[in-house]
């Protein structure tokens, strides 16, 4: 199925062309000229189009240019055409022959691969019952395991200025809800509040750091994504430049794109997730794509439900994956409570986040 459907895909490097020079041909050389790059990068890696390098690139690509609706829904269809091809052939080509020969009765996996495949969307193609976790290298994983053992018990929640994203700051409430619930002590930054330094600070400080907002990758540059506060954007470099030493337990980039990043000269991963373990977090949660603002929301509030239930984080995360992709209509509508519901939820059927777009993007890098 994976191999049939991968075939009979549209060519990308002519309708990208085509979508470029038709809206604006006076900028449509430099455009075209980063699409190529991108195009020849993942084209040079063996399988890269099937293990899901690809879609991340084009839709990053198309989201950003496109305006006009008709290309959008256009360019969102191939995408998950594209994606539910990537699972498929994860699955069969290889969760499958790994779990073969593991031990009946293992829960948990640590998975270090190349950087160009930790890209793909390894831990949403994994079958259920199994929560993996990806991690730069076997070095930095027996690092972070011993990492995970820090307390946790103060936590700094971040709302960056987020124009399109009327969700962000409700994520933020709930997430802070669910750990007063448990006791946790929790500085909030809204707005203008969520700073460069706000961020550089909760991220040296704090047990739990949770960004909601905006964010972009860096394509081309091998760097990863950089994150949009009130005062810019903050980079890994200075992330590295400011941090120094991160104490923290957990951190979540809950925005677009936050966990990508691939090598540069070496088999192991760049960008914000590996440059965070590297200053010594444990666990880092990031996402693959461009993400969607209602169902992020939904997704987080059940991952710190069900982390602070007693799961690890790597199983956390894989049950509030499969939970909202079985999410019905009915079920809902009392968690949207007296928030604004967006209209085309109502036409995407009894199951509205059924499809990957949804669930898949978040990742779970460290300790599991």
């Amino acid at each position: 199925m994976a191999d049939e459907l991968y075939e009979t895909m549209p060519g990308s490097d002519e309708w990208l062309s085509s979508l470029i020079h038709a809206r604006d041909p006076r900028d449509a050389s430099s455009r075209q000229d980063e699409a190529a790059q991108w195009i020849r990068l993942v084209d040079s890696v063996s399988d890269g189009r099937r293990c899901g390098l690809y879609y991340a690139y084009l839709l990053s690509f198309l989201d950003r240019n496109l305006h006009d609706p008709r290309e959008v829904e256009i360019a969102h269809r191939l995408f998950v055409q594209r994606l539910t091809a990537s699972i498929s052939w994860l699955e069969d080509c290889f969760w499958r022959p790994i779990l073969e020969g593991v031990s009946p009765g293992v829960k948990r996996l640590i998975v270090s691969v190349p950087s160009w495949f930790a890209m793909a969307p390894l831990q949403a193609a994994c079958p259920p019952g199994i929560a993996p976790s990806v991690v730069p290298s076997i070095r930095s994983w027996i690092q972070c395991e011993n990492r995970s053992e820090r307390p946790s018990s103060h936590s700094c929640l971040l709302a960056s200025p987020a124009t399109g994203l009327p969700f962000a700051t409700q994520e933020v409430d709930t997430v802070g809800q669910v750990l007063g619930k448990r006791g946790w002590k929790t500085d909030v930054a809204y707005g203008a509040s969520c700073t460069r330094d706000a961020v550089t600070r909760a991220l040296a400080e704090k047990s739990v750091v949770h960004f909601a907002g905006h964010a972009r990758n860096q394509w081309g540059s091998g760097i990863g994504a950089v994150l949009h506060c009130a005062d810019g954007e903050l980079s890994t470099d200075d992330v590295h430049r400011h941090v120094g030493v991160s104490l923290s337990r957990l951190v979540v980039l809950s925005a677009c794109e936050t966990g990508l990043g691939y090598g540069r000269g070496g088999n192991e991963a760049t960008g914000l997730p590996a440059s965070l373990i590297e200053l010594g977090v444990a666990t880092v949660i990031a996402s693959q794509w461009p993400v969607d603002d209602v169902s992020t929301s939904l997704l987080m509030s059940k991952l710190y439900q069900e982390w602070l239930g007693g799961a690890g984080i790597a199983d956390a995360l894989q049950t509030a994956r499969h939970w909202l992709r079985s999410l019905t209509q009915d079920e809902l509508a009392p968690l949207m409570g007296k928030t604004l519901f967006p209209l085309d939820l109502r036409h995407r059927g009894d199951r509205p986040f059924e499809s990957p777009y949804y669930w898949a993007s978040f990742t779970c890098h460290g300790a599991a």
